[in-house]
């Protein structure tokens, strides 16, 4: 479990080290737009000596050149872009330290947690019981659970800002860009949702758990189950509505369990091309239920084949077989008598 949170830190801190830095740059460059631009009011101020010179020059009147809507003293008002792009930047460039800060505590909270305590084993033992129940009193898991959708959502209003600092600058682009931004975080919030409702779904994160809770809480209460319960009843059990993520697993394992050994000797059957292990997985099948067989038939082929090879070369020339062997031969031929097609002539 520690190290887990270790090694998921650790990403997390290059990540978002990383990810600051980008965003830095950006916000460097963006910043000036929210303040006078003196190089722009300077550019302005020169047109306009060099419009009252042509003037004098051409004698007309000075009074007539235009004057200058830029000055030092003018009043500023950012533009309305300008002032989304830079809040949106700033945001994700605080959210990204947040989440870096955030980890370099919770690291150095884990190191004290790993500190091997002084005394005898059960001194030791009721330290390492007493920091465990503290870590779960105070939230610890949550936290880091936490942080990787703190990440992301820094990552999702960098991307919100980018778009809206390109509309200006090429609306093509822009467009692109936020397509690219909708169809990314659309994927991480049906990612995040799918293994609530399949428990076989391996895309499960921190958020799908708490996710989970949440979803079962509303579903234990009553609520919401005139819209949830007939699209997905499905996959939501009586027996499953207040329970973990893992619990959920484990239950949908249960209700499958029979189809799993099949495909798990299956699998073992197919991949492996050891003799002992060919062996053993036809072993296996005779302690299938019966109602296994059809599904063994069509994943299995060539079994049957296997059994008989096996039982031919423990019996051999042999009239009398050891107590291991014969209950080897038995398991055997009970599997070969299951698996066996009624037009199988071995």
């Amino acid at each position: 479990m520690v190290e887990g949170w270790k090694d998921g830190l650790d990403v997390l801190l290059v990540f978002a080290g990383l990810f600051s830095a980008v965003v830095t740059t950006f916000v460097v460059q963006t910043s000036q737009s929210l303040q006078l631009d003196y190089t722009q009011v300077t550019a302005s101020l020169l047109y306009e000596l060099i419009n009252v010179q042509r003037a004098a020059a051409n004698g007309a009147l000075v009074d007539s050149v235009p004057r200058s809507g830029l000055t030092p003293f003018s009043d500023f008002q950012p533009a309305t872009s300008d002032l989304w792009v830079n809040g949106l930047w700033f945001t994700s460039l605080s959210l990204s330290l947040a989440t870096a800060l955030v980890a370099v505590l919770m690291k150095q909270w884990i190191h004290l947690y790993m500190a091997v305590p002084s005394g005898t084993p059960r001194d030791r033992c009721r330290v390492r019981q007493f920091r465990y129940m503290g870590l779960q009193e105070w939230r610890v898991p949550f936290i880091i659970g936490f942080l990787p959708v703190l990440m992301s959502a820094s990552l999702g209003v960098f991307l919100a800002g980018l778009v809206i600092f390109l509309v200006p600058l090429r609306l093509a682009i822009a467009s692109v860009v936020g397509a690219i931004t909708f169809t990314i975080f659309a994927g991480y919030t049906i990612t995040n949702f799918l293994p609530i409702l399949y428990p076989s779904c391996p895309y499960k994160t921190p958020l799908s758990q708490y996710v989970f809770s949440l979803y079962t809480h509303i579903i234990h209460n009553g609520l919401l189950n005139w819209l949830i319960l007939p699209i997905f009843k499905p996959q939501i059990s009586e027996e499953s509505r207040v329970r973990t993520l893992k619990d959920a697993e484990q239950d949908a394992v249960r209700r499958s369990a029979e189809s799993t050994d099949v495909y798990a000797l299956s699998w073992l059957f197919s991949m492996s091309s050891n003799p002992s292990v060919q062996s053993i997985v036809a072993q296996s099948i005779s302690a299938l239920p019966l109602k296994s067989v059809d599904l063994v038939r069509q994943h299995m082929k060539g079994v049957s084949l296997t059994c008989v090879e096996v039982i031919n070369n423990c019996v051999g020339t042999q009239t009398v077989l050891e107590p291991t062997q014969q209950a080897k031969v038995e398991r055997l031929i009970r599997a070969h008598l299951r698996v066996r097609r009624r037009d199988d002539k071995t």
